[in-house]
């Protein structure tokens, strides 16, 4: 019984020592869309798209966006989070005005670089859209990071605020 205790204390006392090692960086900033690249695919259900990419339906309708490719402006705290981000956007549109989302991203760090990975988000009745990034990053500054990234656009704003965190492992 010793023995265990001993190689479970060894443990914990490693873990520790690894976790101290890993870094987080806390970054702030904003987001602007930019562009469209492509509108992708928008159904509405008991009405036309609109052929507002904000707004894809006509309010009291439900409806669905696949594919649309959105490009985005990222200004942030950390040059290893500044580019432009190409993101794809897929979208199930309620009749109350909410929305759920989701897609993937890849964000070209202006510095060199490459940030990769998924997010979802959901959007308020009254508008706003919130949602989380997931990502890794390759190549330039970038290379073996991690990307945590929260986005919010209040309502009636077309630039969102953002918090992300950087992981950078230990060795």
């Amino acid at each position: 019984m010793k023995h265990i205790l001993t190689v479970i204390a060894a443990l914990l006392v490693m873990a520790g020592l690894a976790a101290a090692q890993a870094k987080f960086t806390i970054v702030t900033g904003t987001e602007t869309p930019i562009g469209l690249a492509n509108p992708g695919e928008v159904k509405c259900h008991g009405g036309l798209p609109t052929g507002n990419p904000f707004a894809p339906c006509p309010p009291g309708t439900s409806g669905t966006v696949r594919g649309q490719q959105r490009i985005l402006q990222e200004d942030t705290s950390d040059a290893r989070t500044n580019g432009l981000n190409y993101g794809t956007f897929n979208a199930n549109i309620h009749e109350d005005g909410t929305l759920n989302a989701w897609g993937t991203f890849r964000l070209e760090v202006s510095g060199g670089g490459v940030w990769e990975g998924v997010w979802e988000g959901k959007q308020a009745a009254d508008g706003s859209f919130s949602y989380s990034v997931t990502g890794h990053g390759s190549g330039g500054s970038v290379e073996h990071l991690q990307l945590l990234w929260d986005g919010t656009y209040p309502a009636g704003s077309f630039v969102a605020t953002i918090k992300a965190r950087i992981l950078t492992p230990g060795k």
